[in-house]
């Protein structure tokens, strides 16, 4: 009798959780359904009202004075617009001293793996100025001044040896590999890091403003292009058209910010790079640029790695993550890039792009070094064991890198100058954010990716939904439209303000 109570207890059991997971699959598949029927309205609309090619977002202007690519007194923009803007528009520079000048329009970087499903795409344009010029004029036409429309230009950064560009953050709470990243490339000659924030916990965003006040990393906010107008004009909401949530427009921006640097690295934060060949990572590019002297880059291959780290800060341990590190043998399709701004007009989050043409991409064997890719930090519990693999083969460790001298000078700086903070011991030891991403990602994004009418690496068909006592600030992008001339119209902005909220990010 019991053991028949006991099989009717586990047939049960079996049962309710077999309905579970059939409800959840149904609801999956209808929520699947729905954006496949929303998306196909989208393209049909398109075909039937046709695709506004003339309206533009503009997001920076810089002037370069001296550049061996752009050359003099040269006026540089980013924005994005319709794929096809180029073959349909004409922009006209105005100085203030009377001269026109025709601005040549390319593509930031050219299009990548899946990004020509995209409609829109980053474009980087050129044109002549008057000299010193603080700002110049947008226009259709030289006779309509009242369409001139004023930007101000910026000034690139000072010269530095190594800018480090990061991929801008998307709803991030783990930041455990972004401390490391930051340390390891501080502690290595980084001059500056460069981060573009969109949404995440406001520790995190705190935590990262301190290190600016260090003069460690720069923070600009990264606002999604959210606005009602624009939707309205183009028959569809831009975000879903945008790839990559907009990060050409993100690292280009940083490439032209520091195009004074003697190298820019374009990195995401889970990606290491430790010098084999030099005290500091600017010794190991001098010395590659030695061997190279054509050189516009050097493309580093990646590696796969795990670690471990405390997800407590106050138990969080820089020198026990690191010494956890196990590099495996999966190399991954592409490398990443150190890049020579002056050989090169822009760049992808791999490659180089319009680069001067007596010059090369070098691709640097993995015996002479690589880039630890940290895909995998598994995050512990101040009661579980933090036990490492001795015995595990030290080439593929971080000694491979770093003497155990080194990582504790490494680690007593970090002690010493970030742990004991009251900003570091602020921060969340719970995380939402990167679960829901990877979520959405197995179950709906995969999917979507396969299909030919869906922008590649875009996260905006994911729900994301508000969640009480979870801390976000997310970044908003507010922009005026003004009218140029013939139809052509550009979207400016006007700032990007930072948004708190205590009920979770939801972009």
């Amino acid at each position: 009798m019991r053991n028949i109570k006991f099989s009717l207890k586990v047939y049960t059991i079996l049962f309710f959780i077999l309905l579970f997971v059939i409800l959840k699959l149904r609801k999956n598949d209808e929520n699947y359904g729905n954006i496949i029927k929303n998306i196909e309205l989208r393209g049909k609309l398109k075909k039937r009202n046709g695709i506004n090619k003339k309206i533009f977002l503009l997001h920076e202007a810089y002037i370069f004075n001296d550049d061996p690519l752009f050359g003099d007194n040269t006026a540089v923009t980013l924005f994005s617009a319709d794929v096809n803007f180029p073959n349909h528009n004409e922009i006209l520079c105005y100085s203030n001293n009377g001269s026109f000048s025709k601005a040549k329009i390319e593509l930031a970087a050219p299009l990548f793996v899946g990004e020509s499903k995209c409609q829109w795409n980053v474009f980087r344009s050129q044109c002549h100025v008057e000299e010193n010029s603080s700002s110049f004029y947008l226009s259709r036409a030289k006779t309509h001044e009242k369409n001139f429309i004023e930007i101000h230009l910026k000034k690139p950064e000072k010269a530095v040896d190594i800018a480090v560009c990061y991929g801008h953050s998307f709803m991030l709470d783990e930041w455990q590999g972004l401390i490391t990243a930051i340390e390891l490339y501080k502690f290595f000659g980084a001059s500056i890091q460069q981060f573009y924030w969109r949404s995440g916990r406001i520790e995190i965003y705190n935590l990262l403003k301190m290190y600016e006040k260090y003069g460690t990393v720069k923070v600009d906010l990264f606002g999604p292009v959210i606005n009602d107008k624009l939707t309205e004009m183009l028959g569809f909401d831009v975000q879903y058209e945008v790839p990559t949530r907009s990060y050409i427009a993100s690292i280009n921006d940083c490439f032209l910010k520091y195009r004074n640097a003697k190298f820019v690295f374009v990195i995401d934060a889970d990606e290491l790079y430790i010098p084999q060949h030099g005290r500091s990572m600017i010794d190991e590019f001098n010395y590659l640029s030695s061997l190279n002297p054509h050189a516009n880059s050097f493309n580093f291959e990646r590696f796969d790695a795990s670690s471990i780290a405390f997800q407590n800060p106050l138990s969080f341990d820089l020198k026990l993550t690191l010494s956890s590190l196990k590099i495996s043998n999966n190399k991954r399709n592409l490398g990443k890039s150190v890049i020579i701004p002056k050989k090169a007009k822009g760049t992808h989050q791999h490659f180089p792009s319009y680069y001067k043409s007596d010059t090369e991409t070098v691709f640097i064997p993995p015996n002479f070094n690589y880039i630890i890719h940290n895909t995998k930090i598994t995050l512990l519990n101040d009661n579980e064991s933090s036990n490492i693999d001795k015995d595990h083969d030290k080439r593929h460790t971080i000694f491979k890198w770093l003497s155990l001298t080194k990582l504790n000078e490494l680690n007593n700086l970090f002690n010493r100058q970030i742990k004991n903070t009251h900003l570091f011991r602020n921060l969340n030891s719970n995380y939402s954010y990167k679960n829901i991403l990877l979520k959405c990602k197995g179950e709906l994004m995969e999917k979507l990716w396969l299909r030919d009418d869906v922008c590649i690496e875009n996260y905006d068909y994911c729900s994301f939904k508000e969640s009480l006592n979870l801390s976000c600030i997310s970044a908003k992008a507010n922009y005026n439209f003004y009218n140029l001339e013939d139809g052509l119209v550009m979207f400016k902005k006007v700032n990007t303000t930072e948004t708190f909220s205590m009920r979770g990010c939801t972009y």
